[in-house]
Order: C-alpha cells, then sequence, then structure tokens
C-alpha cells in the first residue's frame, strides 16, 4: 500500500493491490473518488502540485497517469514505459514533469504532455557510496 498528500494538504490519495486507487477527504475520512487502476501492484503513487492529474507506478515496470478531471470511467491518459524492473518512486515535477526510479537503476525524467524522456540517469553502485 502507498499514500501521498496533496501539496495543499486538503486531500490524500492511496492505492493497495486491490487495484484501486482512492482519493480521501481527511477532515471527513470520506472517500472522494474511486479510480480502478491497470496494475494491481502498485509501489508509488503521486498528486500534481495542482491535484489535476496522479501518478501510480510498481511492479508493472510501467508509469500510469490519470487525470483525475475526466468522466468517469478514469482511464490513464499516459503510460510512461522505458524501465526494466519495477518503479518504486514517481514524482511528479510541476504539472509538466514525472521523475521515476527504478529497480533497474535508471531514473527518468518525463515530459508527460509530449509523453516522452527529458533526462535519464543511471545510479551505480559507485554512487551509492558517495
Amino acid at each position: 500500500m502507498t499514500m501521498e498528500w496533496s501539496q495543499s494538504s486538503e486531500s490524500l490519495i492511496s492505492a493497495a493491490t486491490d487495484g484501486n486507487l482512492l482519493g480521501w477527504d481527511p477532515q471527513s475520512g470520506n472517500k472522494t473518488f474511486i479510480v480502478s487502476l491497470s496494475n494491481t501492484w502498485v509501489m508509488t503513487c503521486s498528486y500534481s502540485p495542482d491535484e489535476n492529474m496522479v501518478a501510480t507506478a510498481g511492479m508493472e515496470n510501467i508509469c500510469s497517469v490519470y487525470n483525475l478531471r475526466s468522466a468517469p470511467p478514469i482511464r490513464p491518459v499516459r503510460s510512461l514505459i522505458k524501465h526494466d524492473a519495477y518503479i518504486s518512486c514517481a514524482k511528479f515535477i510541476g504539472t509538466t514533469g514525472i521523475l521515476t526510479s527504478s529497480g533497474d537503476g535508471l531514473c527518468v525524467l518525463w515530459d508527460i504532455q509530449e509523453t516522452e524522456i527529458a533526462c535519464e540517469f543511471m545510479v551505480t553502485q559507485a554512487m551509492l557510496w558517495v
């Protein structure tokens, strides 16, 4: 299971192996939305700063981006594919970028408007000891 607060701290999201991404109102404890995910093995979820989009990723090696303002049922609007192993972290960088890190040692900065890689770098064992 994974969760993340919105930047405003007025809502949060959670995802688990039941295949659902849930939005929550922390004041009332009520669910605000449910998204059926394309991948049930989610390890990370992230809110965009404007809270219009969320990203999920995990054992499928794909980062999926969902537009929360689209009509239900909400489906991925972007599938970011590059990694050869699980994605352990996906974080929005502004409203147009996502940074992913993976068990393959690769970190990728994505331009999500163009669905392309803006930058990538490999983390090596030597770098871990610096």
